[in-house]
């Protein structure tokens, strides 16, 4: 019995997979999605480098100021995400990337389901991901980083 050769096995095109279809920045979709993608994606790094922050100030700030810059908002559901208590943090990579994570697809349709007014697709997304505890902030960070996307 002879071990076949590498040249011999089957090639697969890359980073195509049955369920997920390309992992490439294209599932963003639009140029909106992708201008916020990279925008996620650069506050991220900066809240990655900042001390940690008392979230539960930072929600009582915001949500007494109403209208605050959308950067914030941005802050602080990036902040959220990664301190939940037994979340596993976000995986987002470097702004420009070609690829997208899971985490990044999931962040950018909760957005985009409440951009749409998709509430039981943003109520699905947020209980697959989300404790209990963490989802109302994160749907009211997010409701607010949707409600200003075209400001972000």
């Amino acid at each position: 019995m002879t071990t076949p050769l590498l040249r011999d096995l089957p090639t697969f095109p890359p980073a195509v997979t049955a369920s997920r279809g390309p992992a490439t920045a294209e599932c963003a979709g639009t140029t909106t999605d992708t201008a916020l993608l990279n925008r996620l994606r650069l506050q991220n790094l900066r809240c990655r480098a900042a001390a940690r922050t008392d979230l539960h100030a930072l929600y009582t700030h915001l949500a007494a100021t109403g209208d605050a810059e959308p950067s914030a908002y941005i802050e602080a559901l990036l902040l959220t995400l990664a301190q939940a208590p037994g979340g596993h943090g976000l995986k987002l990579f470097r702004p420009g990337a070609t690829e997208t994570s899971f985490d990044e697809r999931w962040l950018l349709s909760l957005i985009a389901a409440l951009r749409r007014g998709d509430d039981a697709s943003a109520s699905f997304l947020l209980q697959s991901r989300i404790g209990r505890q963490d989802r109302r902030p994160v749907a009211f960070l997010a409701n607010r980083v949707a409600r200003h996307l075209d400001i972000v």
